[in-house]
């Protein structure tokens, strides 16, 4: 019953992001496969997320079973480097973030972006390389 609330969120999710850019989006679109690439999207971010979750918990319950105090300093830099970059991906602007994030930490094709954002490709590019750019100097001080 959960998994069907979901689904159906996903699915409405996607219809009011459609009609809240429906004068930003070529005249021409298929509004039906923008809707499925929408919907598809939202639910390999979800599943992405989710798998994230619990690689986290996996990660927190390893730590806490570790009994040496290097492999304990070794966790905790991990995640103190995690935790710093994804504090610097939050500072960036709010498109670059967007675009990184759905490239980056949920995995989709530059493609993918494009056409669930309503941009080209270049521009999708163009978010990457100015999102890689600002956190390179924001990681490196």
């Amino acid at each position: 019953m959960e998994d069907e609330q979901l689904a159906q969120d996903m699915v409405q999710d996607s219809f009011v992001n459609y009609w809240n850019k429906r004068d930003e989006l070529a005249p021409d679109i298929n509004a039906k496969a923008y809707l499925f690439t929408s919907v598809r999207n939202k639910s390999l971010e979800f599943l992405r997320r989710e798998k994230m979750k619990e690689s986290h918990e996996e990660n927190i319950t390893h730590l806490e079973t570790l009994r040496h105090d290097d492999d304990i300093e070794a966790e905790a830099e991990k995640y103190v480097r995690l935790e710093r970059i994804y504090a610097a991906i939050k500072t960036l602007p709010t498109k670059c973030q967007e675009v990184f994030s759905l490239s980056k930490i949920n995995g989709l094709s530059y493609q993918e972006i494009a056409e669930y954002k309503g941009i080209s490709i270049k521009t999708v590019e163009n978010q990457i390389v100015r999102a890689l750019k600002i956190l390179r100097e924001k990681l490196n001080k």
